[in-house]
């Protein structure tokens, strides 16, 4: 199935089972197979994020993935080890909202600094749920599941590389930090990079404890398998889709949207490198009242960003953006890093939406195609170009926004991700069923 952006491709057993050689084969027309019935899938995190429709996106693509998987007929169940703290009332929210039971839903058990507490509570977790495959959200759930079940099919989920995150943020705090969170990241820099390494030890170590890999970022997922040698699938971020079509409600003058929590480093950076390099070519424009800026997110900017941007509408954080989807002209995702997947992008496309992105974004999201779904840049001037050109070309932000929207149901959604996830997977359940059987 064409998506118009860079075909998937995903890694899988050859003749031998799990412990065979690899082969990379092209991704499978999930239109035309049917997902196994009654297939029992346990997601295993142990961070306490619930999974929420809106908010984060990790809260989206858990709640997205449970949504899919549910839709192609699979039975989910999610584990969170952890105290559920200040969001047991989202969690109760979530078993709710995805009408998961208490045989399917667990939070406030055992976290991970109770090891052996953690892994019995896990253990009787799968005792009530019996799952055919396990599916873990990094690398301490990976191994929390393995001591709890060794036999049972397991695979890790993942989205970024677990050590850029910190090498990004170091970064960023000694180039845009307070002065003296400069001076503090400073001094703290061979620990910064110690600390980095381990992380990197860490997945070279733990993520072959996994019979396969799930990375929701293309080129991370690359990486996976250049360094593992495990089967890896790389699938977008699941999103589940909206209840009702999207309604376009474009305003006059057009809304550019830039959206994200302030404290995570993807949008950070992104907003760093705007407001140096990409505001000052728009505050002309703003101020002639061509268009507008809005920026939709909770936390605050450091101020050496913030004041750049005096013309940038602030309007904290909004819980479900559907409303501020519909009024903007497109998605401005400025963020320079290549860095994970970005989930903005997938939520601006299936509400109809296009996106204009740093060409960074691309590597990660395969399914982001210039000029046919986005526009895609890599130099300050291109961007600010392609915001006045939509600006001004309102029929153009909606032709692309209807194709965004088109992908989204045709390659993006989060019940296409879960035929996939079960696709790849099922090699793994068949050679686990042989090897009980003996």
């Amino acid at each position: 199935m064409s998506n118009g952006g860079a075909e998937l491709a995903r890694v899988e057993p050859a003749s031998g089972g799990a412990e065979g050689k690899t082969r990379v084969v092209d991704r499978p027309s999930v239109g035309h197979r049917s997902a196994p019935e009654a297939l029992r899938i346990l997601l295993v995190a142990a961070d306490r994020i619930p999974p929420a429709p809106t908010g984060s996106g990790s809260r989206a693509i858990r709640w997205g993935l449970i949504d899919g998987l549910s839709r192609v007929g699979a039975v989910p169940a999610f584990y969170s080890a952890g105290p559920a703290s200040r969001n047991a009332a989202e969690f109760a929210a979530a078993r709710a909202g995805l009408r998961l039971d208490d045989g399917r839903f667990w939070y406030d058990e055992p976290g991970i600094d109770r090891w052996s507490d953690a892994v019995t509570a896990l253990g009787a977790a799968m005792g009530t749920f019996r799952p055919n495959i396990i599916l873990t959200y990094g690398i301490e759930p990976l191994r929390l599941a393995r001591a709890a079940a060794p036999h049972i099919p397991t695979g890790i989920m993942s989205i970024d590389l677990e050590h850029l995150p910190v090498l990004y943020r170091h970064w960023y705090n000694l180039r845009y930090g307070r002065p003296k969170q400069k001076l503090k990241s400073f001094l703290q820099t061979p620990q910064q990079l110690l600390f980095a390494r381990r992380v990197k030890r860490d997945i070279r170590e733990v993520y072959p404890l996994a019979d396969f890999v799930i990375n929701h970022a293309a080129h991370h997922a690359r990486w996976h398998m250049q360094v593992h040698g495990r089967p890896v699938l790389y699938t977008p971020n699941p999103i589940a889709p909206l209840p009702e079509l999207p309604v376009r409600r474009p305003t006059v003058p057009p809304r550019f949207l830039l959206v994200g929590g302030i404290g995570g480093i993807a949008t950070l950076t992104g907003l760093a490198w705007f407001a140096q390099k990409v505001y000052p070519l728009l505050e002309p424009l703003i101020a002639h009242g061509e268009f507008e800026a809005h920026l939709v997110g909770r936390g605050e900017l450091e101020p050496c960003v913030d004041r750049r941007m005096s013309r940038l509408v602030r309007r904290g954080y909004v819980e479900d953006l559907t409303n501020e989807f519909a009024a903007s002209t497109a998605l401005l995702v400025p963020t320079p890093i290549t860095l994970g997947f970005r989930t903005r992008i997938v939520d601006a496309f299936r509400h109809g939406v296009t996106v204009v992105a740093h060409a960074a974004n691309g590597l990660g999201m395969a399914e982001l195609a210039h000029e046919r779904n986005a526009l895609v840049t890599s130099t300050p001037e291109d961007f600010a170009a392609a915001v006045v050109g939509l600006a001004r070309a309102p029929d153009e932000a909606e032709r692309l926004g209807a194709a965004a929207f088109a992908d989204f149901n045709a390659a993006l959604s989060g019940v296409l991700v879960a035929k996939r996830l079960l696709e790849f997977a099922q090699p793994f359940l068949r050679a686990a069923e042989r090897a009980s059987a003996r």
